[in-house]
């Protein structure tokens, strides 16, 4: 349970060079976005969506991983 806590605070914690907002920008390869574009048209979703997915699973396993 300290573990979380410890996450929590630190991803919370302000800091200049690391500020959690809106917008993130992110560097893919045209092959890497045509892939994403193309699984996200099959599953139906946004690609806002399918990001959103992504970082929870990793922020998840995380979690899992240091608890």
């Amino acid at each position: 349970m300290g573990n979380i806590l410890n996450l929590i605070k630190f991803i919370f914690k302000k800091k200049e060079d690391s500020i959690l907002d809106d917008k993130v920008e992110l560097r893919l390869n045209s092959k890497e976005k045509q892939l994403i574009k193309k699984y996200c048209d099959l599953k139906d979703i946004s690609i806002n969506e399918f990001l959103r997915t992504v970082a929870m699973k990793e922020i998840d396993e995380f979690i899992y991983i240091n608890i």
